[in-house]
């Protein structure tokens, strides 16, 4: 119920932000929700409804200066790096101050994205930038400079250039393809494997998610358990699961997944969708200007999923027919319950996803799990080589490669996959029946 909950209200807050935001709503369903007696659906709602209203304030001068005046502004970067948006490459920013540059300030909020080449960012920065407004939230920089930073960008830019240091082995592509992968940074800007997963659609593979810290966690619980529980080893495992999330500027999508771990970790009893309601509460907590950036909407989307309906479908399949099939039925609910979201941020949308997410998350998931021990014992690295190559090989594949701009073969594979799920269920039913 609350993964379901999460995912309709993620929706809200995409096409109907004011609706969701205001006072009268909140009311509403949090009278539906208490009276049903779902306390945490109610308390999760509220945590929506004060994040959107926080991230969606609307910009605003006190001073009157409009936006095509302004040549200077103050801002805070929000995440490590540069990011595409829109065929250019910047990085989102909350505004401070603008200047008109005729000695009048004016008093900024709300969020902004920057236009710049320059790469070097890091979450927490203030900067001044110098450029012009596009609009009211984009701005395009001529120059920048950082006034000030985070103690912790500090941290996290000594431990990068250690990273770099230690991977100067491996031939540019595949260092490259591995700063993308640890640090969600590329030296090269788009590289062609981003552009390739995106058409395949296979690009949160490639993004920080859940699945780096499963891949992290899979080497150090054995590891620790060696010298102690399995339970010890799981909790103490939570460190180097925070050091990496720390080390990538508390993506989104990492903090959502090390929240995750964690309840799974310290309430092992919880169900899963308590899990992701209480995930979801603690994130609009510690980070709620995240929560609306299209890394967490595409995580919370597709975790949901996966909650709602993967694990039903594998389990029914499992009754069925005797195969869990859970990597394809994860692919394929998380694909049908994004799409729509992909649809309204790029206008097209890719369903190869479903074929290709599989195997091309067993090809990354064995370049990471070599490229964190070849961190700290450097070896073979002709193996980085060989699996980039097999990476590139199945994403060059002519196989479903095109993008969809019709949302009718969607509906399609919506209804397609609700009446499986609806014939697999009727079958258990039946089963179960006759064992009664």
């Amino acid at each position: 119920m609350s993964a379901l909950f999460l995912a309709a209200s993620y929706y809200l807050m995409v096409f109907l932000p004011e609706a969701l935001a205001s006072v009268a709503m909140l009311l509403f369903l949090s009278s539906l929700l208490l009276i049903g007696r779902i306390r945490i659906e109610a308390l999760m709602l509220l945590s929506i409804v004060l994040s959107s209203s926080l991230v969606l304030s609307s910009l605003s001068s006190s001073s009157g200066i409009s936006y095509s005046q302004i040549s200077e502004i103050g801002a805070v970067a929000i995440e490590d790096g540069s990011v595409k948006k829109g065929g250019m490459y910047g990085f989102p920013s909350f505004l401070t101050y603008g200047h008109d540059g005729y000695g009048l300030y004016s008093s900024l909020g709300g969020e902004a994205y920057i236009y710049s080449s320059r790469n070097s960012i890091s979450k927490g920065d203030r900067i001044k930038a110098e450029g012009q407004f596009s609009d009211p939230g984009f701005f395009s920089a001529e120059s920048i400079e950082v006034i000030s930073g985070e103690k912790s960008s500090g941290l996290r830019k000594r431990a990068e250039s250690i990273l770099r240091a230690r991977l100067k082995g491996l031939d540019e592509e595949c260092r490259d393809l591995a700063l993308m992968l640890l640090l969600a940074r590329s030296d090269e800007g788009e590289m062609l494997i981003t552009d390739l997963a995106r058409k395949k659609g296979v690009s949160h593979v490639f993004a920080l998610s859940g699945m780096h810290l499963s891949i992290i966690s899979s080497l150090s619980v054995p590891l620790f358990s060696l010298l102690m529980k399995r339970r010890r080893a799981e909790m103490i495992s939570l460190i180097p699961l925070f050091l990496f999330t720390f080390l990538s500027g508390f993506r989104p999508s990492l903090l959502r997944a090390l929240i995750f771990y964690a309840l799974n970790t310290f309430f092992p009893h919880f169900k899963a969708d308590e899990k992701l309601a209480l995930t979801f509460i603690i994130h609009s907590a510690l980070y709620p200007e995240s929560l609306l950036r299209p890394a967490a909407v595409f995580s919370y989307l597709s975790i949901s999923a996966i909650i709602v309906l993967g694990e039903k479908m594998s389990a029914l399949c499992l009754k069925a027919s005797g195969l869990r099939l859970s990597s394809l039925w994860a692919s394929i609910f998380a694909v049908l319950f994004t799409v729509p979201y992909s649809y309204h941020l790029f206008g097209s949308y890719s369903i190869s996803g479903i074929i290709y997410s599989p195997i091309i998350n067993f090809l990354v998931t064995i370049y990471m799990g070599a490229l964190l021990i070849f961190t700290a014992f450097p070896f073979f690295p002709s193996l980085f080589s060989l699996t980039y190559k097999a990476i590139l090989s199945v994403l060059e594949l002519p196989f479903l490669s095109s993008e969809m701009k019709d949302l009718r073969l969607y509906y399609i594979l919506l209804a397609s996959a609700i009446a499986v799920f609806a014939l697999f269920s009727a079958m258990n039913w039946s089963v179960e029946r006759k064992r009664d």
